[in-house]
C-alpha cells in the first residue's frame, strides 16, 4: 500500500491482546480491526474522529472500541472515515471525516464521532 504521495504508510503490526482479529482495514494514519466476536476496534489518528469511539482526542496506539456496543460483520476504511455493516442486514454505519459528504447520509461538513446509520434507499 502507498498513500497518494507515493509514501508507504506504517503498517507495522503490534500485538494488542489475546483476542483473534478476523479483518483489518487501513485508512490514512489509522487502522480498524474486526475481532472474531464481531466487535470493532480502531487505533491511530483521530483528527477527523475516524476512530469512531465518540471522542475527539483518542489519537494513539491503544485500541479503542467503536461506540454503540453493536456487533459487526465487516469494516472498511476510507482516507479519514470508515464504515461497518451490522448483521443481519440492519444497515451500514459510517463515521469520521464528512467534509465532502463521505459518510453518505446527506450531510456535509462536521465529522461524525459515532457510527451513524446511512440510509441505503427506499
Amino acid at each position: 500500500c502507498w498513500d497518494r504521495h507515493g509514501d508507504r504508510p506504517d503498517l507495522s503490526f503490534t500485538t494488542y491482546d489475546e483476542h483473534v482479529y478476523s479483518a483489518v482495514t487501513v485508512g490514512m494514519g489509522f487502522r480498524c480491526f474486526l475481532r472474531a466476536d464481531g466487535h470493532v476496534f480502531c487505533t491511530g489518528d483521530d483528527s477527523a474522529q475516524q476512530l469512531g469511539d465518540g471522542a475527539t482526542d483518542s489519537t494513539g496506539t491503544a485500541l479503542v472500541e467503536l461506540a454503540g456496543g453493536r456487533t459487526w460483520r465487516s469494516v472498511s476504511a476510507g482516507c479519514a472515515h470508515a464504515c461497518a455493516h451490522e448483521p443481519p442486514a440492519r444497515g451500514l454505519y459510517c463515521w469520521g471525516r464528512n467534509a465532502d459528504g463521505q459518510i453518505g447520509n446527506g450531510t456535509m461538513g462536521t465529522p461524525l464521532t459515532n457510527p451513524t446509520l446511512v440510509p441505503l434507499g427506499p
